[in-house]
């Protein structure tokens, strides 16, 4: 082979070998878009059940989201979930307990609410809703708190705050009083005993503490305080404000 004929067999070798290269890398881009666009996310779903009324007082009603690929395949997805109440019903509220694959709505205040379920798809980018309209119900007539009261009103996570009720004059007697945060705290009794940090027994205020988790985030947030019979029956829940610092 001459010495011109080995440069040109070189340089053929040189050229198919950069071809191919680059043919590679432009398969593994499209096959990464190919492979992108059919995990996409195309819709999102609240699941659970949306249509069966939720009790005040009952156990909290589960729900969680699931996103939909153009495969037709679904899978549970993390989602940022809020409520709000319709406009027919002002009072109406409930609040989510985030327990990372699903949340618990807790029913609060009879009325319908939207609950509402944002994430990010997967593959293509940008935000994916879904929302349900559930009605909230409650058993009884006993009426809700009144003169709700919080010391302190602001304080940073893990704060101790004393809360302060009282029930309408024309509340039956022997009902169970109640304080809860909306940021997954267990229910705290309220009583009237004399007992501290009860001030006098059977004066009408009820008082107890409620403690705030050690991480949540810095802003406002509720404490709501209910009256129940034990039986089912319980009332809409009253509410104060506390503001959480860093």
């Amino acid at each position: 082979m001459s010495m011109r004929s080995a440069l040109l067999y070189i340089c053929t070798l040189a050229a198919a070998f950069l071809l191919c290269a680059a043919l590679s890398g432009c398969g593994l881009v499209a096959s990464k878009a190919v492979s992108e666009a059919f995990g996409s996310s195309i819709d999102l779903q609240i699941m659970g059940d949306t249509t069966s009324p939720i009790v005040i007082g009952g156990d909290p009603r589960r729900f969680w989201a699931e996103d939909k690929k153009i495969t037709g395949s679904t899978r549970v997805k993390r989602a940022d979930w809020s409520v709000t109440h319709s406009p027919d019903t002002p009072t109406a509220w409930g609040f989510v307990i985030d327990r990372g694959d699903h949340v618990d709505f807790v029913a609060t205040n009879e009325g319908k609410v939207l609950l509402r379920a944002e994430a990010k798809p997967s593959g293509l980018g940008g935000h994916i809703v879904a929302t349900e309209n559930l009605t909230i119900v409650r058993r009884g007539n006993i009426p809700s708190p009144v003169a709700v009261q919080l010391e302190p009103t602001e304080g940073p996570p893990g704060t101790s705050i004393l809360v302060k009720a009282e029930l309408p004059e024309d509340t039956p007697s022997g009902l169970l009083v109640f304080a809860r945060n909306t940021l997954g705290s267990d229910p705290v009794p309220l009583l009237d005993d004399g007992i501290a940090p009860d001030e006098k027994a059977g004066d009408g205020t009820y008082t107890g503490i409620v403690t705030l988790p050690g991480v949540p985030k810095p802003g406002p947030t509720r404490i709501g305080v209910y009256a129940t019979d034990g039986k089912g029956n319980t009332s809409n829940w009253s509410w104060a404000e506390f503001k959480v610092k860093s």
